[in-house]
């Protein structure tokens, strides 16, 4: 995903990278109502992360409307 949002700032004029920066947190999930299964053996939690990406832009309202536009068509 980053790199076809750095292709698309590429193709759009008007338009710099100032800062990015990527992370991921771990997704919480509401708890089971039972710690174990019929067998008695514990189940183990299922984890789940999110990943996002923060793009510092600099340039044009215009130019940055057009480049979220494309975002959101590929």
């Amino acid at each position: 995903m980053k790199a076809v949002l750095q292709s698309l700032l590429q193709a759009q004029q008007g338009l710099s990278l100032t800062g990015m920066q990527s992370f991921s947190e771990p997704v919480r999930l509401a708890e089971a109502s039972a710690a174990t299964s019929t067998g008695g053996t514990k189940t183990v939690p299922t984890v789940l992360y999110r990943h996002g990406l923060v793009l510092q832009l600099e340039g044009g309202y215009f130019d940055l409307l057009q480049y979220l536009q494309a975002v959101y068509a590929s």
